[in-house]
């Protein structure tokens, strides 16, 4: 069955806290385009993961309704691997698409698309984290689904191993044309992944951006990457909450703005 779109229609949601109900999601309308990364960016709380959930099926909405437009199977990739520690590799990409039958060549297929050629005998404990996150995505790719559901997957990773996986995964997407809903906090991840930004503040869209297919590796020093940073940073402006090392550069480093975009930490914030 062919992959279509999936239409988010209206979407509400609320939870009971102390005694009474607070609005997570109000009112959510939006489209999901397959073979695409549609990236949803907020701050913590604002509702993101649990649109996900629900576009996923994990979760129910108090309103609204999930339209699929042909294959609806989805897959999820969490912020930890969930590898089963007493599988190698290779088994655990074989659990994930035992049910639709996938075959060894497709399973080796999958460890050398994540770059994991010659660990397929290897268990979790074996590999690095970087290594597990791949194992997580080949998994998510075994069972062939429509969508990827991705939650802040490369939340938990250094800084370096984080970078690696995003453009990792964005030479995959942009090979076998996935199609992926993907939750943040980063707008420098949710830049570099994203065909579509979704941003996400007190449970509404505030804004989205639509980024122009270019190549699998995209350059946050370009000027019209910098000229979208700066758009989202202005929708959030007033609802940032700096780090102490950001403030710190904000007070010290601001007042020697460079004229022209550098690559002094927070550089682009200076505004």
């Amino acid at each position: 069955m062919a992959i279509g779109e999936i239409h988010v229609k209206n979407i509400s949601k609320s939870f009971p806290v102390n005694g009474k109900n607070t609005t997570v999601l109000d009112d959510i309308s939006l489209e999901l385009h397959p073979k695409e990364i549609t990236v949803i960016l907020g701050k913590s709380g604002c509702g993101k993961t649990t649109l996900l959930r629900i576009i996923g099926g994990l979760e129910k909405a108090d309103a609204g309704q999930i339209e699929y437009e042909g294959d609806s199977r989805m897959a999820f990739v969490f912020q930890e691997p969930r590898l089963m520690p007493w599988l190698s590799v290779y088994d655990n990409i074989k659990f994930s698409g035992k049910k639709i039958g996938i075959t060894d060549n497709e399973i080796r297929n999958l460890i050398n698309i994540v770059g994991l050629r010659g660990f397929d005998n290897s268990y979790p404990n074996q590999l690095s984290g970087g290594m597990q996150h791949r194992v997580s995505i080949a998994r998510a790719m075994a069972y062939k689904p429509s969508f990827i559901m991705m939650d802040e997957p490369f939340a938990a990773l250094d800084y370096f191993t984080r970078e690696q996986m995003q453009n990792e995964l964005r030479e995959m997407q942009h090979k076998q044309h996935m199609s992926i809903l993907f939750v943040t906090h980063s707008i420098d991840e949710a830049l570099l992944l994203g065909n579509n930004i979704v941003l996400i503040e007190n449970g509404r869209i505030k804004k989205s951006f639509n980024i122009p297919e270019s190549d699998s590796v995209r350059d946050l020093m370009n000027p019209s990457m910098i000229a979208i940073k700066q758009q989202i940073l202005e929708q959030f402006k007033n609802t940032i909450t700096f780090s102490k090392e950001e403030k710190n550069v904000k007070e010290n480093n601001f007042d020697n703005a460079c004229s022209e975009p550098c690559r002094k930490p927070f550089c682009w914030l200076r505004k």
